[in-house]
């Protein structure tokens, strides 16, 4: 055959490039996710409401639609 791998010899090939990764995605996972969160909320808070939660559909009937622009 063509593609006669010894599977041993795969898994190492593979394992060289899926550690590394593994590793990086372990350490900074959660750093990563809660900077992003933050700068979600920031990002909320500084603009105005009514232009996010005119587009959620239960708290679209709260507004006006005259006010909503």
């Amino acid at each position: 055959m063509a593609f006669d791998f010894d599977k041993a010899q795969l898994l190492r090939r593979v394992s060289r490039v899926i550690v590394p990764v593994q590793n990086f995605a372990t350490a900074w996972g959660k750093p990563i996710a809660v900077w992003g969160a933050g700068a979600g909320f920031l990002a909320l808070y500084f603009v105005d409401w009514k232009m996010i939660f005119a587009h959620i559909p239960g708290y679209k009937r709260k507004f006006d639609e005259d006010t909503v622009r």
